[in-house]
């Protein structure tokens, strides 16, 4: 699971292993990925109707490190 951070006007991903921000637009949340994402070089996704669906976007599309002595 995804961790984020209030960074100003975005969410930013602490424990991804790519760049990840989440925005709130006018038309939804927005999903930023300067590196790409898994399977393509797409470097945005959505809009999305709330936070967690844009959280779980990137999850599924980004990746994420896990850390072991945190579970």
């Amino acid at each position: 699971m995804m961790q984020f951070k209030n960074s100003g006007a975005y969410q930013v991903a602490t424990n991804s292993i790519k760049h990840v921000a989440i925005h709130k637009s006018f038309k939804g949340y927005m999903v930023y990925t300067p590196e790409g994402r898994l399977l393509d070089e797409f470097t945005s996704a959505g809009p999305f109707v709330d936070f967690e669906s844009a959280k779980r976007n990137a999850e599924c599309n980004v990746g994420m490190k896990v850390n072991w002595e945190d579970v």
